[in-house]
């Protein structure tokens, strides 16, 4: 397609084509973009929301918070033009089932009086419970922290995206792909703790384990959720850096016993390094790949998904001479634009 016509070349090679300085064009944009007052103000005081009931109360000489149980959410504004601001950035898909799912049930407070939330009840559920879990101040969220309504606002918003979740201290991805059996958290926690790939002469390869295919299985599994297909999300994971977390849902009646390191300790939630998990499947794939010819194309799906670019290029010759540009403009031109 026309859109994707330049992503098999290298910035050098586009800046060659078109007769103009790369570098130059951005330091403009970048430029521009901070010229405009309204651009930063908005990032200054990013609306987020909270619990009306989630508030801190003086209990002698120690702040605790009410329970926060309330369905009821106020604004509150904290800035996000600092690093590490208190705040939950959250990633996630408008419409994540394929099927409608509640929403309403969460009830937006403002000045201009109060109104049913247009997000979904189960992305404010789990957004709630990781904003309790780490005792922030607030989250941010599109469908209400930007005026949908508002045209200027939402330019302002798509300019200012990479502010707010490379200063969130807590940027969050929601998976809703749920895991059913104690082996698939057990397998995830393997994975995650490098033990099923070994470097042998400079290159990654599978230890000799009946874990192997189900493991493809896994991340199968894991990486048909949407989330991994939407363009803007790739833009929100790559700003959340090393910060960005996934939440995977599982079943309540499954444990994470002795993996509470690498899938920490939330009820009914799989707290997951966004960059440990992409280092992992890449290097699990790459492996896989060299001893499994049927398996291949199941492991491009993954690899275009969850690919680490720099592991990649480490164990790999597919980017010699090109550097990391067109694969990423590959990976994410395969990706959905739709904002929902």
């Amino acid at each position: 397609m026309e859109r994707n016509k330049d992503t098999g070349l290298s910035l050098q090679d586009i800046r060659d084509k078109y007769g103009t300085d790369l570098v130059k064009q951005l330091l403009e944009i970048q430029n521009h973009k901070y010229q405009d007052k309204k651009w930063w103000e908005w990032v200054r005081k990013l609306d987020c929301l909270t619990p009306k009931d989630f508030v801190a109360v003086n209990q002698g000489s120690k702040r605790q918070r009410l329970d926060g149980s309330s369905k009821v959410l106020k604004f509150v504004q904290i800035p996000g033009d600092k690093s590490k601001s208190p705040f939950v950035a959250v990633s996630y898909v408008w419409n994540h089932n394929r099927t409608p799912t509640p929403k309403g049930g969460y009830i937006i407070e403002s000045k201009g009086g109060i109104s049913p939330s247009n997000v979904q009840d189960a992305v404010w559920v789990r957004t709630i419970s990781y904003l309790k879990h780490h005792d922030l101040e607030g989250i941010w969220i599109d469908q209400e922290s930007i005026k949908q309504g508002n045209k200027a606002e939402k330019q302002r918003a798509m300019q200012s995206m990479d502010q707010v979740y490379s200063n969130s201290e807590y940027p969050v991805g929601l998976i809703f792909t749920k895991l059913r059996k104690q082996e698939q958290i057990n397998m995830l926690a393997n994975l995650l703790r490098g033990r099923y790939v070994d470097t042998v002469d400079g290159q990654p390869r599978l230890r000799t384990t009946e874990d192997n295919r189900h493991v493809l299985d896994l991340l199968k599994l894991i990486t048909s959720d949407k989330w991994w297909t939407r363009a803007w999300i790739f833009q929100e994971e790559y700003r959340g850096s090393t910060r960005m977390k996934l939440l995977i849902l599982h079943s309540p009646s499954l444990h994470k016993n002795r993996m509470k390191i690498v899938l920490g300790d939330m009820e009914g939630e799989l707290r997951v390094s966004s960059t440990d998990f992409r280092e992992q499947a890449t290097l699990f794939c790459l492996a896989y790949r060299e001893e499994a010819e049927g398996e291949r194309r199941a492991i491009c799906d993954i690899l275009s998904r969850t690919r680490k670019y720099k592991t990649i290029l480490e164990y790999t010759d597919e980017l010699s001479g090109k550097g990391m540009s067109p694969i990423i403009f590959k990976d994410v031109g395969a990706r959905d634009r739709a904002v929902i």
